[in-house]
């Protein structure tokens, strides 16, 4: 069985941020349990506004050209966004800010991930999202 690495302070994070959005945006955030494809959804009047992923980062947002996500995760976020009738979205907190982007279709994939865990299923198929389709939502 694969670790889980989410800790309860990275749900804490996740969920600062998700009160940061709902500021910028009047609406309320409902977290998905544990293990769910994608962390939450926005909603706004009883509707449902966006399935979120939320995602901390340690560098600024111009550091690297894309922003990397695990194939398997785009894909279930795609999924269940058509479930909820909504679009899929990605907030991502910089070191420079916080930004959104509605994630589309037709992004570069190849194999990536991370190699500080020491563990192989870090290394996966991969889309990267292009950096430029980011909106700052909130400064630091």
């Amino acid at each position: 069985m694969r670790p889980k690495y989410e800790s309860s302070t990275n749900v804490a994070r996740e969920l600062e941020i998700a009160a940061k959005f709902c500021n910028v945006f009047d609406c309320t955030y409902e977290q998905y349990p544990p293990l769910h494809a994608v962390n939450g959804k926005f909603v706004k009047d009883g509707k449902v506004q966006a399935i979120a992923e939320i995602k901390v980062r340690g560098n600024a947002s111009y550091k690297y050209p894309t922003l990397m996500l695990s194939s398997a995760k785009y894909k279930k976020g795609l999924d269940w966004a058509h479930k909820e009738n909504a679009p899929f979205i990605l907030v991502i907190k910089f070191t420079d800010g916080l930004f959104m982007t509605k994630v589309g279709t037709g992004y570069d994939e190849s194999i990536g991930g991370r190699t500080d865990r020491n563990d192989p299923s870090d290394i996966e198929r991969c889309v990267y999202i292009p950096i430029v389709s980011f909106k700052q939502i909130a400064a630091q």
